[in-house]
């Protein structure tokens, strides 16, 4: 997908998000069901958080300069805070408005949920279709589908057993939802700032391979790999070496090394080489 298709589908889904958010309130309104409202306040959400988004990554792809040599890249996660912040907001809001209805229920216009509920299903998965090439917004907008689907059932069960305290339960369970998606984005922060060791990489085994595979390594000293922002991912280390090698046996060991931390996806390396004489001269 070209950079003018994404940024099209983004427009989209923001603009969707906004009108169908606003059809949301009217219906939540009209049939008297916290579910709806919940919903529209999840799809005003949504629009917010994707336009921050957009604006923190256009604002990350800016090359590094003096200032900042490692780049922009970590302002996608002052996005992803902002956004986070957001959704505590908005799940703290509809959990509010939930646990009073559960207190105090009310008729619920069960005819008008199930048709405005088949509506959103089949708005919201025409939109899915359309960005069915866009992963990330198609995603979103599946994760719609299926919250207007549970509406629908339970809109359906409300009207067969006029249980009406399943409105607000519902409403309940997309809050949750929200706060296990704020969850996803808090624990992604965190782990970018802490420069933990991505979880796909097993450091000892990286360090393991190295040295199994290239006969001159005695052991890396000062081993580190860490991502600043979630998607590049550094190493650095010293190549303790137990021989002496000349400059062109070291570049070809290095560009070995290269090659295979570049299999693993790490793709910003730095190595220092230190050979035997070296160590005993650091001993002394």
């Amino acid at each position: 997908m070209n950079k003018k298709e994404l940024i099209n589908n983004t427009k989209i889904t923001i603009l969707f998000n906004l009108t169908f958010s606003i059809l949301e309130i009217i219906g939540g309104f009209l049939t008297n069901s916290i579910s709806i409202i919940s919903s529209a306040i999840h799809d005003f959400g949504d629009s917010i958080t994707v336009c921050l988004e957009n604006l923190f990554n256009k604002k990350s792809k800016q090359k590094p300069n003096n200032k900042y040599s490692f780049g922009y890249s970590r302002y996608k996660l002052i996005g992803k805070f902002f956004t986070s912040i957001l959704l505590l907001i908005t799940s703290g809001i509809i959990i509010y408005f939930a646990i009073n209805r559960i207190k105090n229920p009310l008729n619920i216009n069960y005819d008008g949920m199930i048709i405005f509920s088949i509506f959103g299903i089949l708005l919201n998965a025409h939109i899915a279709y359309k960005l069915k090439n866009d992963k990330e917004n198609n995603y979103n907008t599946m994760i719609d589908v299926y919250g207007w689907l549970i509406v629908l059932i339970s809109s359906i069960l409300i009207k067969l057993f006029k249980i009406f305290i399943i409105d607000p339960v519902v409403a309940i369970i997309m809050a949750l939802y929200i706060l296990y998606q704020t969850y996803k984005y808090l624990n992604e922060i965190f782990n970018a700032i802490m420069e933990k060791v991505p979880v796909a990489l097993n450091i000892d085994k990286i360090q393991n391979d190295i040295i199994t595979n290239n006969s001159n390594i005695k052991e890396i000293d000062n081993l580190n790999i860490w991502s600043i922002d979630n998607k590049n991912i550094y190493f650095t280390g010293h190549i303790i070496l137990n021989e002496n090698l000349d400059y062109k046996k070291i570049i070809e060991l290095k560009n070995n090394i290269k090659k295979y931390l570049n299999e693993q996806n790490i793709n910003h390396i730095t190595l220092e080489f230190i050979n035997k004489d070296e160590i005993k001269c650091k001993t002394k």
